[in-house]
């Protein structure tokens, strides 16, 4: 029997992500980055390397973190400026690097898989050093390098530990989404002109059971005052987040937090599709809500907008519904 390949996935993933950039590829170049004439010539530099001239000095010989995004444009202008050890974090700049001055690459991440041939072409065995979010400080600096490059996470779990913690003693009043449904047009573009955002309405209370009351963070009476007691009295909206009483405007939430779903963007009833939580299952399910004494989710499902107004007609001129 064939034992399975463990990394045949992750081989597959990084052939399947090279071939989604590579049919955006004719794209870049039609906005004007100068890629051909940058790679055309080894002394080239761009605009803004160029610009900075003055401010970076010389820098061989000394220890430089390229907090760099997108292209690598710039990551290789800076090491032809005189850093000749090149260490790489960042899988698409190693791979940038490694097409235009290999030589210089002394070491790369484990996820630095491509090209295939980085030892030949660098005329050495590149040390791995780690991972992007984890690397291995010891093994870098042991190469000495002159120039590292990485990319700036967003989403260091430290930054992520901080915001929970900033939930908990209080500090963070709110969560909410800002829900930006976008046209798959408007997201499956080139970089620089993608809509920002993500969907988010149909998520965020899943999202913050997994992640902050399951977890045994926060509890449900925490959940209620982040997304509704304090939103409500930040924005002076008198008809929301009131107490569950007689007198009190009829808009409640009931959840199951047993259930688990799996999400797909166009499953949702948004008329957007690009949610981050694609194919991930989450925790809770709204299965009613009532809006001013309507019923608007019944049973888990959206009720249609005829539903919803017959209904609410109906409660204005009788005083109340029957479900």
């Amino acid at each position: 029997m064939t034992e399975p390949d463990p990394g045949a996935a992750h081989r597959a993933h990084f052939a399947d992500n090279r071939a989604n950039w590579d049919d955006r590829a004719a794209l870049h170049e039609a906005c004007g980055y100068g890629i051909a004439e940058l790679l055309a010539s080894p002394a080239a530099l761009t605009a803004d390397v160029t610009a900075d001239l003055e401010r970076l000095g010389d820098l061989t010989g000394l220890d430089v973190i390229h907090l760099q995004c997108h292209l690598g444009l710039d990551t290789i202008s800076l090491a032809r400026l005189g850093a000749r050890r090149v260490v790489g974090l960042v899988p698409s700049l190693t791979e940038a690097l490694a097409l235009s001055c290999p030589e210089r690459v002394v070491g790369a991440t484990r996820f630095c898989v491509l090209p295939p041939d980085l030892d030949e072409r660098a005329g050495r065995p590149v040390v791995r050093v780690g991972g992007p979010k984890d690397p291995d400080l010891g093994a870098i600096l042991a190469l000495a390098p002159e120039l590292v490059v990485a990319n700036k996470e967003e989403n260091r779990r430290e930054d992520v530990e901080a915001l929970r913690r900033g939930v908990v003693d209080g500090t963070i009043d709110v969560i909410g989404t800002d829900h930006a449904p976008h046209p798959i047009e408007e997201k499956d573009c080139e970089w620089a002109v993608a809509a920002n955002g993500m969907i988010g309405l149909e998520t965020v209370l899943s999202v913050v059971q997994g992640s902050l009351v399951d977890a045994g963070l926060i509890d449900w009476e925490d959940v209620a005052r982040l997304m509704s007691y304090e939103p409500a009295r930040i924005c002076a909206s008198p008809g929301q987040g009131r107490p569950v009483a007689a007198g009190e405007p009829a808009n409640l939430c009931f959840v199951d937090p047993d259930a688990r779903r799996k999400i797909s963007g166009r499953a949702g009833r948004s008329k957007s599709h690009n949610t981050p939580w694609e194919g991930r299952t989450l925790p809770g399910r709204v299965m009613y809500t009532v809006h001013r004494g309507v019923p608007t989710v019944w049973e888990g499902g959206l009720r249609s907008h005829e539903d919803v107004m017959a209904d609410r007609a109906k409660l204005d001129r009788v005083g109340r519904l029957t479900v």
